[in-house]
């Protein structure tokens, strides 16, 4: 394993079907970046105590080639990192169609404790689990080199010890943070973020893993790369449709805790190196 972080230095070629006409046109590469619009004062003082409950710890799962812990108030969830391995007979089956590049695999599971609210659950994924489990595999796919590794199998476990809103973005900088601790080269770091809206508001509230206002009738959660400006998902949980300004108004609040949890989380990979390894570039 290479001593310096495997952030490459490649460009990371745009899929121009994943990053526009999200929802109904919606380009959201064209939206504002926070410095085009500022956020109002009060927005601002709720992401900056948004980035002071993050917590980082990597390496705490033994017999895996990498593995990530996040903390982010009182949500907690552990990622680890299996393979490369032999892929599944199904996969080569395509004709070889696949073989070129790695297989990325999540499986996203809830502790039976997890929840206070819904008590235990079930130990057999629902239809929660297979969709968190899903955005996670189209979030980070595309920000890996798997043409690197091909004939082969990369197996991401996500585990979510505790719930307390902000689940599925917590997830989404946990995996990161695990996948490169496996040393798994990538375009850029995918860092998240989910907004929701109660019942009855009107305005988005950022989730802040308290557990105050998670639950909310409508949520979105943007996955971002900072470096590329390229948004790696989004994933819109609503009871009703959304106008295409309800949607773009909270991609706008998700950038500003996306780009400081990115920061974050470069500073904390960097304090990680070695003294000598410190200069090393980090996308």
């Amino acid at each position: 394993r290479n001593s310096q972080l495997p952030i490459s230095d490649h460009v990371m070629p745009l899929d121009r079907y994943r990053n526009t006409a999200l929802v109904d046109g919606i380009d959201v590469r064209a939206l504002p970046l926070a410095g085009d619009c500022p956020a109002p004062a009060s927005e601002g003082k709720q992401q900056q105590q948004q980035q002071q409950q993050h917590w980082f710890q990597r390496r705490l799962v033994q017999d895996t080639v990498g593995s990530g812990y996040v903390e982010f108030g009182d949500t907690k969830v552990l990622c680890s990192v299996h393979g490369p391995m032999e892929p599944k007979r199904s996969v080569l089956t395509d004709a070889g169609a696949e073989q070129s590049r790695a297989q990325l695999q999540v499986y996203y599971k809830l502790a039976p404790f997890a929840s206070h609210q819904a008590g235990r659950v079930s130990y057999l994924p629902d239809e929660t689990e297979r969709r968190a489990a899903s955005f996670l595999q189209d979030t980070l796919a595309p920000s890996l080199r798997l043409d690197r590794l091909p004939k082969s199998r990369i197996e991401l476990h996500c585990l979510v010890l505790e719930d307390a809103g902000c689940c599925l973005a917590t997830a989404v900088n946990c995996a990161c943070l695990a996948l490169v601790d496996a040393g798994l080269e990538m375009y850029d770091l995918v860092t998240a973020a989910t907004v929701c809206r109660p019942v009855g508001a009107t305005d988005w509230q950022l989730e802040v893993g308290d557990g105050s206002n998670s639950g909310g009738s409508s949520s979105v959660t943007l996955a971002y790369m900072r470096s590329l400006r390229q948004v790696a998902g989004m994933l819109v949980e609503a009871a009703e449709p959304l106008q295409p300004r309800e949607v773009s108004a909270a991609c706008r609040i998700c950038e500003d805790p996306c780009k400081m949890t990115h920061s974050s989380l470069r500073q904390f990979l960097l304090d990680c190196l070695p003294a000598d390894d410190r200069t090393a570039k980090i996308a």
